[in-house]
């Protein structure tokens, strides 16, 4: 059982960044990944979680290959890598309940993984604070919490210390060892914290520009240099004759010191000739290399000695799989943590209100006029008018409310990824045991739901407000006379109505679809709601330029209603609802097929593009 980088490459353009680096990490080990900037040490990080492709090379996690089986490696390995980025108006524990559902615990479960999380990183007495107050160094232990959820294997941490006051890097220190020794945790740290990690690290491996340039074991490591000692003198010259008849080579330095390896002599040797050549030995101490001494000797080209155990990675089929680890449903769990996203604040309230009231402002508008139109035929200023039903004003609500909706939608379903990809979230959710394509098919579901749900609001208050202001009735043509002609019997209008509230579902969810398609084209939430309105608009505009033609019916515009020429499902229901009997629904053989075929493209082109992008 051992998490194993093998063979691993990878290239920035014609800039190489890793060359067939290996490396093994063990349960109950501490490795020590060193590196100059721009080693290679966080791209070999990123592609150990998935986070980017490697050009070439495997990741295998306890047996599990982690390109043939993600979700089983991604179940084995918490990790913190570079920024954590969090929902900053959510609380510390809200954000790693949702972390943690997502990773398939029980809602019990999940508050309990926050909190034991929390008080493992001295986060507890803040738990209930928002983390856009955290302070850097908290934001930084949050992030180590979050790759503490459920029972991972191993951890992988890029510069967790860094923010960490000296409390905080002796918390750290502690934890890790605890990790390790207690729970049998197999961590890499990737750190410049050289000092630190030689106190607790168990291995180290040194890259230097991509390629390792030593692995093996920490204390092997420090034993290399430990025949280095150095002696303080007061007479100089009778020091370098009593090394002279020692045979040992020492090399002088400032104030009367002297370096020297002891070889096949004895401290006490060295000691005896010193003193009996009257140098006056003031101090003779071993002088072992530093961590930073032997990192720096590596960085410069030197060969460091391997006198124990490498930690080369083990043959394939040494590693049989593990037992599964991964949650089962995992397009439920993305579309929960989804649905809590989009619920997170009061943005989604808002988007299902606004259509709301604006088609209860269209519907007040309209049965006015209504009685405006009635009064001028009582004063015979007018032949006739035809009477405002409830049929009538529910298509008005909706035409005033669809529009809107579909707006709101397709910026809310943009921030699905790119908000997420700019706050740095995302890159949480795919450090959970679950694909990317899941996340997209997660993400969509729950979009969807919502898409739905906002338009049955605006349906059912359509109804609902239509019902209390006027009369599901005949469609009626009103005279001077006061006689009544009857355009459309009611009986005939209630199975349109049937249809009408239900063609604009599919057309609806689209219009969510196409802005999310849209925020997975861009990386900032900013160019991600931009994207979408532009494409929305785009997309309805266009018609105006194929009007007429075969083409329009194949723009999504033509099957929701709009306020640039409405050729939808619903415009023709309101000609009906208003007694026009020569009305027609242009495109009524594509009213189902346009907006899925729309649904289905815009899922291709988010997970293509989710599916194929680093995430930082």
């Amino acid at each position: 059982m051992a998490l194993e980088l093998v063979q691993l490459s990878q290239d920035f353009g014609a800039q190489r960044a890793l060359t067939s680096v290996s490396l093994c990490v063990r349960p109950g080990r501490i490795v020590a990944f060193l590196g100059h900037n721009g080693a290679g040490k966080t791209t070999a990080l990123r592609i150990a979680l998935g986070l980017q492709r490697a050009a070439s090379g495997r990741v295998r996690v306890d047996g599990f290959d982690a390109a043939e089986h993600p979700r089983e490696a991604r179940a084995r390995i918490g990790a913190l890598v570079e920024t954590p980025g969090f929902h900053g108006a959510w609380s510390a524990t809200r954000n790693l309940v949702a972390l943690a559902r997502l990773a398939g615990l029980g809602a019990e479960d999940a508050r309990t993984a926050a909190e034991r999380a929390l008080e493992r990183v001295g986060l507890g007495d803040a738990a209930a604070k928002p983390v856009e107050a955290f302070s850097q160094g908290m934001r930084q232990r949050l992030g180590l919490a979050q790759a503490l959820l459920g029972t991972p294997r191993y951890l992988l941490l890029d510069e967790p210390q860094n923010g960490l006051d000296p409390e905080g890097l002796a918390d750290l220190r502690a934890l890790l060892v605890r990790l390790a020794r207690e729970d049998g945790l197999g961590i890499l740290v990737s750190s410049h914290q050289l000092a630190e990690l030689a106190h607790f690290a168990t291995d180290v491996v040194i890259l230097r520009r991509g390629v390792v340039v030593h692995a093996g074991a920490m204390e092997d490591l420090l034993r290399s240099g430990a025949d280095r000692w150095t002696a303080g003198v007061r007479d100089a010259a009778r020091a370098r004759h009593a090394f002279a008849r020692l045979g040992i080579a020492a090399r002088e330095s400032a104030d009367r010191a002297f370096e020297f390896e002891l070889g096949a002599h004895a401290s006490e040797d060295v000691a005896r000739g010193l003193l009996d050549s009257g140098a006056g030995l003031v101090r003779l101490a071993p002088d072992a290399p530093s961590l930073e001494e032997l990192y720096l000797r590596a960085q410069h080209g030197a060969e460091l000695p391997t006198t124990g155990a490498t930690i080369e990675p083990a043959r394939a089929e040494d590693a049989p799989p593990a037992e599964r680890r991964a949650p089962p449903r995992p397009v439920l769990l993305v579309a929960r943590y989804e649905l809590a996203r989009i619920f997170g604040g009061a943005g989604a309230y808002w988007l299902a209100a606004l259509p709301v009231l604006a088609g209860a402002f269209a519907l007040v508008r309209r049965v006015l006029d209504a009685a405006a139109d009635s009064g001028a035929v009582e004063e015979q200023s007018v032949f006739s008018a035809t009477r405002v039903t409830a049929f009538e004003g529910v298509g008005v609500v909706l035409s005033a409310g669809l529009p809107l909706l579909a707006v709101g939608l397709a910026g809310l379903a943009s921030q699905s990824l790119a908000g997420e990809y700019a706050r740095g979230t995302l890159r949480n959710v795919l450090l959970r045991p679950v694909a990317r394509g899941q996340v997209v098919l997660g993400k969509a579901l729950a979009l969807a739901a919502f898409a739905v749900s906002a338009y049955l609001l605006l349906a059912l208050a359509a109804f609902a407000g239509s019902a209390a202001t006027l009369e599901f009735d005949d469609v009626v043509e009103l005279l001077p006379n006061g006689a009544r002609f009857v355009l459309t019997p009611a009986a005939d209008l209630w199975p349109e109505l049937a249809r009408a509230l239900a063609l604009p579902v599919l057309p609806v969810v689209g219009a969510a679809l196409v802005g999310f398609a849209c925020g997975a084209l861009v990386r900032g939430a900013a160019a991600g709601v931009g994207l979408a309105l532009g494409v929305h608009l785009a997309l309805d505009l266009g018609r105006t330029l194929v009007r007429g033609g075969a083409l329009e019916g194949w723009l999504p515009g033509a099957h929701l209603a709009s306020p640039f020429s409405d050729t939808s499902g619903l415009a023709y229901y309101v000609e009906l609802a208003r007694g026009v009997s020569s009305a027609r629904f242009e495109f009524e053989s594509l009213a189902l097929v346009v907006p899925a075929a729309w649904c289905a493209l815009s899922l291709v082109v988010a997970s293509a593009m989710l599916v194929r992008r680093p995430i930082p």
